[in-house]
């Protein structure tokens, strides 16, 4: 929630913003109305968050929903509303608990091999991630920049697959990847791939971060207080639970790690 009745709530922290949601919806809107406010097909409905606590995490990761999961979102509990990527806020994911942990074609199969959506960057032929500054993972050779520059204009979509070498870094920094051409990409079909999506699926399937490490990562953080919003609780990272509403929408609840 950023806004409620013209009041901006951008510079509230998370944790406030979710008091605020779930009470004045409880408060204010009955049921029936939610329709309302909803996609026709699909219901706008608050979830409730969870303490990151190991027993918080195990109930968002294993207790029964009405809807089908799709990871656990990590979020910071202090932090203010940031627009685009931040590192305050974090999508985990397995196999377990989303049908959706590898990337999957139309039909909902995973694929085989790593896709890598990059753009064609033509004043130095570089193929480059879509981060705000964007990170530039490989050269287009000469001979084939020549060959296809009819169809290989600046800002051109380009699809890889990802080899077993990953991406390649030196002193914490990319510098290359294991790539390998399959076809020019229509901008119908989105953007760029940013690196944490490149990275995250690399991981994904060659060194997933297992649910077990959240656990023990739950586990060594103070215990929280009892209290509301205004509690004072452990300043670190928190976790969440996202579910999947069909077609290309994702909608979240948040679980908040003390």
């Amino acid at each position: 929630m950023l806004t409620w009745r013209g009041q901006s709530l951008v510079d509230c922290t998370t944790e406030f913003r979710f008091y605020w949601m779930h009470t004045k919806l409880k408060e204010d809107m009955q049921p029936t109305d939610l329709r309302l406010h909803s996609h026709p097909t699909r219901q706008f409905v608050p979830l409730p968050p969870y303490p990151a606590t190991q027993g918080g995490l195990t109930a968002a990761y294993r207790d029964p929903v009405p809807f089908t999961r799709d990871g656990l979102y990590l979020v910071h509990r202090r932090t203010v509303y940031a627009s685009g990527h931040t590192p305050l806020a974090l999508l985990w994911k397995d196999a377990a608990c989303s049908p959706y942990f590898i990337d999957t074609d139309a039909k909902g199969t995973p694929l085989e091999q790593q896709r890598v959506i990059l753009q064609y960057r033509a004043a130095d032929r570089a193929l480059v991630t879509g981060d705000e500054l964007p990170v530039v993972l490989a050269t287009m050779p000469e001979g084939h920049a020549l060959l296809n520059e009819d169809s290989l204009r600046d800002g051109q979509l380009t699809r890889f697959t990802l080899g077993p070498e990953g991406v390649t870094f030196i002193d914490g920094h990319p510098i290359g990847a294991d790539l390998e051409f399959q076809a020019l990409q229509s901008k119908r079909g989105g953007r760029a791939h940013v690196l944490s999506k490149i990275l995250f699926q690399y991981l994904a399937r060659t060194h997933p971060i297992t649910f077990e490490v959240l656990l023990e990562a739950a586990g060594m953080g103070p215990a929280p207080e009892e209290g509301g919003a205004g509690a004072r609780q452990g300043e670190s990272i928190g976790v969440g639970s996202t579910l999947h509403a069909g077609f290309d929408s994702k909608q979240s609840f948040d679980v908040h790690l003390d």
